[in-house]
């Protein structure tokens, strides 16, 4: 089974998972790889209870909002970007990729 089941999974092995699967992803396969990789980041990123915010999740909303860009999916990338921005808010903290990201993708 490929999908996350743990989503208490640290970011960092997140997105080298996101990455080995996108690197390997070749021929027919990679549009599904890509989707699988999307979906895994956008299940750690829609967790409610979560870790404390760390530099690590502007990396991993970067690779998620470049898949999306990629399989052309813009709700998965409206939904990533308020679970983003809320995580943000929480702990008080509006990371410079935020504005960044908010301001070309949207």
């Amino acid at each position: 089974m490929n999908k996350i089941q743990n989503t208490s999974l640290k970011p960092e092995y997140v997105l080298k998972r996101v990455n080995d699967l996108i690197n390997n992803a070749v021929g027919g396969n990679a549009e599904k790889e890509k989707a699988l990789a999307l979906d895994q980041l956008h299940a750690i990123i829609g967790v409610k209870k979560k870790g404390v915010w760390n530099k690590s999740y502007e990396q991993l909303m970067k690779k998620h909002l470049e898949l999306c860009v990629d399989l052309k999916d813009h709700l998965t990338a409206k939904d990533g970007l308020h679970q983003y921005r809320n995580q943000c808010q929480n702990v008080g903290h509006m990371s410079i990729a935020l504005i960044i990201i908010i301001r070309v993708y949207l």
